[in-house]
């Protein structure tokens, strides 16, 4: 898949042009109240929630779990963990990373 939708960008990975047109960028306040939003298929949300205390952070994941399509992903940051948070997640592995699908 990695080859198929993205190509090698310096020392990084870019989206390939012909499905640049599937993906949307959108910024918005993990802590306030969301926009209805589409379900989303794959949410990077990496590095984001290590600075909130485990209250924010468990209802950020609630939050989320809502805003992911059932057979979608959510991906974080490699120092974050769900560890002592009931979000109703179910923690994958492939391909050499871990991702995270609500239940």
């Amino acid at each position: 898949l990695l080859n198929k939708y993205f190509h090698p960008f310096q020392s990084n990975w870019s989206i390939a042009q012909s499905c640049r047109h599937f993906v949307e960028f959108r910024q918005l306040n993990l802590t306030d109240t969301w926009p209805i939003m589409m379900p989303y298929d794959i949410v990077f949300l990496r590095n984001v929630l290590l600075y909130f205390d485990t209250k924010t952070r468990g209802e950020v994941l609630e939050k989320m779990a809502r805003a992911i399509r059932p057979d979608g992903a959510l991906f974080l940051g490699g120092a974050e963990t769900m560890l002592g948070l009931n979000t109703g997640y179910k923690r994958l592995t492939g391909n050499g990373c871990s991702y995270y699908r609500p239940e």
